[in-house]
């Protein structure tokens, strides 16, 4: 039989909550640091204007369940 993501033994639920709420951590962190604007104003000086949103989006962490 092949390996699939639901094959095995499920772990700890401790472990995925505290996965769970890191991921979403460093999510909620990266998205309120690059909507302020402060921020926008120092990353077009890196990243051209109309690449901001784009390099955005590359930046975020999936989002996909």
């Amino acid at each position: 039989m092949s390996k699939t993501i639901d094959s095995g033994t499920p772990g700890p639920v401790g472990v995925a909550l505290a996965i769970n709420v890191g991921l979403l951590s460093l999510f909620a962190i990266q998205h309120s640091g690059m909507a302020r604007p402060a921020f926008k104003r120092g990353w077009t000086k890196v990243v051209p204007e109309p690449a901001e949103r784009a390099t955005y989006v590359v930046l975020s962490p999936p989002s996909w369940p």
